[in-house]
């Protein structure tokens, strides 16, 4: 095994000198952009401040100006001290610039030539696993047993995730459906008080476009509830009640969508559909949050008895 764990220590050098190497990235490249920033700057500075001295130099209004006052040397010696300040400033940072751009270029080419090393980590750790299970060392039953536990983790957080991926598809034209019910209401309202063909038209616009939501809702809840039932007993939303209860509000919604108590009981049910997706959603979130803490400690138990054989 000696071989497997020199080439183990090998590569947790690498990995550790790979996460150094990107943080030194992320500090440099914000102090980049803040250089270019600056030298961008202070070149205007510089090719204004030496415009001036050629100015003054060559034949110009401002030269002719100066000889007339009898300041044209005190002028120009003025200008030359600007002139050679504003080249100071630029100058150094043009070299720190650089500095900054060679250690970029320098420390992302030794990241390249560190790329890969978390998975020839891996493949080093399931490369000796295979051994020591080979060996009939007495670890290769809790290897083994570790192996299923995180299949099973894994498998639960993805099925999880698919579950939440429903849940917003289904949240999402739950608050399409609110949005048109809402709007809706509120051209109801005005239509009380109004004999406006208009108001009547908008209010009916509103109900056709929340009827092609509700559709599109009905669909991603049918959906959302088969994710949940792949879950199983993993998460407990209580959605018992949950399509039946959609197939009460499509109905409803058919009846008389001219009745304003119509609209707002409408408006009412698909608010309990949002608050039951978001506190399933919420849930959901809470459960691969916990798959993932757990496969991480897995994961860690794993590679200690590993890497400790």
């Amino acid at each position: 095994m000696n071989s497997f764990d020199a080439e183990l220590a090998r590569l947790r050098g690498e990995i550790a000198r790979s996460e150094q190497l990107k943080k030194r990235l992320q500090s440099l490249y914000p102090r980049r952009d803040s250089l270019a920033s600056q030298e961008a700057e202070l070149r205007e500075i510089r090719l204004e401040e030496d415009e001036d001295v050629q100015a003054l130099e060559g034949r110009s209004l401002a030269r002719y100006f100066y000889s007339l006052m009898g300041s044209l040397d005190e002028r120009l010696d003025r200008e030359r001290e600007e002139a050679h300040a504003a080249a100071v400033k630029h100058d150094s940072v043009v070299r720190e610039l650089a500095d900054v751009d060679a250690d970029i270029a320098e420390t992302s080419s030794e990241l390249k030539r560190l790329a890969g090393c978390e998975e020839k980590y891996e493949q080093a750790i399931s490369h000796k696993a295979e051994a020591l299970k080979g060996s009939g060392s007495p670890l290769a039953g809790k290897l083994a047993k570790l192996e299923r536990e995180l299949a099973e983790m894994e498998l639960r957080r993805r099925e999880a995730t698919e579950a939440m991926r429903a849940g917003e598809e289904a949240r999402e034209a739950a608050v399409d459906v609110i949005d048109d019910l809402e709007s809706a209401s509120n051209w109801g309202t005005i239509d009380l008080f109004s004999d406006s063909f208009l108001v009547n038209m908008a209010k009916h616009s509103n109900i056709d476009s929340a009827q092609c939501n509700i559709e599109r809702l009905r669909i991603a809840l049918r959906r959302f509830d088969t994710e949940l039932e792949d879950i199983g007993a993993s998460i407990d939303v209580n959605f018992g009640d949950f399509l039946g209860f959609a197939d009460f509000f499509f109905d409803g919604l058919c009846v008389d969508m001219a009745v304003n108590s119509r609209i707002e009981n409408a408006l009412g049910n698909a608010c309990d559909v949002l608050d039951r997706i978001d506190a399933s959603l919420e849930k959901l979130a809470m459960l691969v949050e916990r798959c993932k803490n757990c496969e991480e400690r897995l994961d860690n138990e794993y590679e200690q008895l590993v890497t400790q054989a």
